[in-house]
């Protein structure tokens, strides 16, 4: 590419895209992602393909066009592969090795003011023709928190880069979209889906990674050095330790706001990207009248308020015993201890909040030889009720998701474990009362999850199976005893993948996605 041609003059240029179709031996194909969506992954796999050479950035070539001042200075894509194939090194090594193939990872940036998120990969319609790109996509909750574990940060540049995927996806006359959770959870016909619309022959033995990792062909030292060199803590480390296609939970390091502000911006986008996929599971939800939920570590971080809650309660003991010897640690392991055993009932024998909780701090208390006088487990009680009001805080997107359920005329309903004053105190402290129908507990009916609980509560307010879905965080405790009922169900699980592939029953990651499949 000539160094004075503008860019508008490489997107004008269709004749010499055109031509240089005829003239290659070797085929380009273009892999269109965000950075940290998987597409790595695919390097891997299609480098075991026998014929088949890998690179990646060909366009975004890291060469700065400045404006005067080195503070302005933005990425200028580069697009030789597109207008002289022939001229280009990496694709005149791709021909000298006889591959049939040459498939290039472009990967948009992670740095919005230097020009990495928004530009072009695919400049033209023969671009388009000439590659048949398929572009990439992850849950952006996922990408993001991959982000954030590397030290990338900026939330504006993410939302500029998935949009600028997004819009190249929608300007492809026949867009072939790869769902990155669909590769993990089937890469054999994933792959073998995409390696058709490459006219690539696929053999199943490419999910067996047998090259080393970086066994690429590099446009540049720099590039070199990022897949074979001293490569920054934890860019490669999941799929450099691969030896197949396997999934990794997330890191875990999103806040609230930060999911519902992604949620917000472009959670739709990858549920677009599902197209007619997604069809099945917006009918289910949109026919159900009755939406249930789990009330603990599914619309509001219990573990996190009772840990935080728990811990104000060891300190108040340490301060109240100054010269014992245990420390917070050895009072939080005897509490686990004590919690294993004096909950396994799932609070079915009717007592209050207050009742429980003052037997296990008496019990904690005794296990250190330390009397229970009814003074100081008052103290103890009442340190944990305002430790727990001050920790409480609600799942991403959960009051909105009520909210709009009522909106929409739907019937709301709780089905807990715990004893019954304590989730009606939590309800109200969360604010949540005005949305909810029916609350049910344990406690008020006698009844476990796993010992019938779901039918019965099906029976006592006349909801039919059908007319429900059941969305909880446990799978043994909600999504199974659910079922077993009759009722749809959706497992809330923040640090896993979303699944759709069976509407009656759903994997999330966040309460959001429900409100953008249509409930």
């Amino acid at each position: 590419m000539p160094p004075s041609e503008t860019p508008q003059e490489q997107m004008d240029d269709n004749s010499k895209v055109a031509s240089g179709v005829e003239e290659q031996q070797t085929q380009i194909r273009v892999l269109v992602a965000c950075p940290r969506s998987g597409s790595t992954l695919f390097m891997r796999i299609f480098r075991e393909l026998p014929h088949c050479a890998v690179t990646s950035r060909l366009i975004l070539q890291g060469n700065y066009h400045k404006f005067g001042d080195k503070s302005l200075a933005r990425v200028k894509p580069d697009y030789t592969i597109y207008f002289h194939p022939e001229s280009h090194p990496v694709y005149q090594h791709a021909v000298a090795e006889r591959c049939s193939t040459l498939v290039t990872k472009e990967e948009l940036g992670h740095e919005f003011f230097n020009g990495e998120c928004d530009f072009n990969i695919l400049p033209n319609k023969a671009a388009y023709e000439m590659t048949r790109p398929a572009f990439l996509v992850r849950d952006p909750v996922r990408v993001f928190d991959s982000w954030k574990k590397i030290g990338w940060g900026d939330l504006y540049s993410f939302f500029i880069c998935y949009r600028s995927l997004s819009k190249m996806l929608k300007a492809s006359p026949v867009p072939h979209v790869v769902i990155y959770e669909q590769l993990v959870a089937d890469a054999r016909d994933t792959v073998a889906a995409l390696a058709e619309y490459w006219n690539i022959p696929f053999d199943e033995r490419c999910l067996e990674f047998k090259r080393p990792f970086g066994d690429y062909i590099f446009k540049d030292d720099r590039e070199k050095s990022i897949y074979q060199g001293a490569v920054p803590d934890g860019l490669f480390a999941r799929v450099k330790s691969h030896t197949h296609v396997e999934d990794f939970s997330s890191h875990g390091l999103l806040s609230a706001l930060e999911i519902e502000r992604i949620e917000a911006e472009v959670g739709g986008l990858y549920l677009e990207a599902y197209g007619p996929r997604l069809d099945p599971v917006m009918a289910l939800l949109s026919a159900k009248m009755w939406f249930g939920f789990d009330l603990d570590d599914t619309l509001h971080e219990f573990r996190k308020a009772s840990a935080h809650a728990s811990r104000s309660v060891f300190e108040a003991i340490q301060a109240t015993h100054p010269d014992t010897k245990e420390t917070i640690n050895d009072l939080e392991a005897t509490y686990r201890d004590i919690l294993r055993s004096k909950t396994a009932n799932a609070f079915t024998d009717g007592r209050t909040s207050e009742d429980y909780r003052r037997e296990r701090f008496s019990h904690l208390l005794e296990a250190h030889s330390h009397v229970p006088s009814s003074e100081i487990l008052e103290q103890l009680l009442l340190v944990y009720q305002r430790s727990l009001r001050a920790a409480l805080t609600l799942k991403a997107g959960a009051l909105h998701l009520l909210e709009k359920l009522k909106a929409r005329g739907k019937k709301v309903i709780i089905v807990t474990e715990g004893p019954q004053d304590a989730q009606e105190w939590t309800v109200a402290e969360l604010g949540l009362h005005l949305f909810i129908d029916i609350l049910v507990t344990t406690n008020e009916v006698g009844m476990s999850k796993v010992d019938g609980l779901f039918s019965a509560v099906l029976e006592k307010h006349s909801i039919g199976p059908g007319d429900m879905v059941y969305v909880g965080d446990n799978e043994q405790r909600d999504i199974v005893p659910a079922q077993a009922a009759g009722i749809d169900t959706v497992l809330y699980n923040e640090k896993s993948n979303c699944r759709f592939d069976d509407p009656h029953n759903l994997r999330l990651n966040s309460l959001p996605k429900l409100e953008y499949l249509g409930i």
